[in-house]
């Protein structure tokens, strides 16, 4: 989702914004504080804080999607202005749905 909420941008910044959405649960997944994750990943300090603060660009967009999540709607500017936080939800969920049935 927060991927494809990058828009047009720069192929390196979706990756990073790819990244930043599939580690933001890394710390539950592995049921460790997200900082004790993130000493042993090799990220930028700017996923980091990302991922710990949600400050900064992606931080604020990471935080507008996993408020989309629990149901609230913020509003978003993205990078391109065709794409809702609804559009990439729905998107996000069939790449995801594409995704597991590929290794099922």
């Amino acid at each position: 989702m927060c991927e494809m909420l990058a828009g047009s941008a720069l192929p390196e910044e979706r990756e990073t914004l790819f990244t930043i959405g599939l580690f933001s649960v890394a710390d539950a997944l592995i049921d460790a504080p997200m900082a004790e994750v993130l000493d042993s990943l090799p990220f930028t300090e700017e996923i980091q804080t990302a991922l710990l603060r949600r400050e900064g660009p992606k931080g604020e967009l990471l935080s507008a999607v996993t408020a989309y999540e629990r149901g609230e709607f913020p509003t978003l500017q993205s990078a391109d202005a065709g794409v809702s936080l609804a559009g990439a939800y729905r998107a996000a969920l069939e790449w995801a749905d594409e995704a597991g049935r590929a290794i099922a």
